[in-house]
């Protein structure tokens, strides 16, 4: 009976250290889930507000971008006109001095005869 008294009380004690430890582990699982989850959720609200300006940043600098585009567009628009009226200048320029030789020629040949 001794030794069924003493395995009780073992046995008890035994399961006093693991209700001991199992209350020490789920109170400190508490206090962390109490500290962590707050501080989880600010982080990631500084995370998402962070996100949202730089997506507003690139938004505005993407628009910028575009009437860049448009305007380097334009320009090249532009220069490819000044190209084919300076070419039209050229040709014109070119003829002229053509004709002026064809008829200098004409004239000048008889003369020298």
């Amino acid at each position: 009976m001794a030794d069924e008294k003493s395995l009780k009380f073992a046995e008890a004690d035994s399961v006093k250290k693991f209700a001991f430890f199992g209350v020490a582990v789920s109170t400190i699982a508490t206090l962390t889930a109490i500290i962590a989850v707050p501080m989880l959720c600010l982080h990631m609200q500084n995370v998402q507000s962070g996100l949202q300006e730089e997506l507003v940043f690139c938004k505005a600098k993407n628009s910028d971008l575009k009437s860049e585009f448009f305007k380097l567009d334009k320009m090249e628009e532009k220069q490819k006109l000044v190209e084919v009226e300076t070419v039209k200048k050229f040709a014109f320029f070119g003829i002229a001095v053509s004709t002026v030789a064809t008829l200098t020629a004409i004239v000048a040949v008889p003369m020298l005869c």
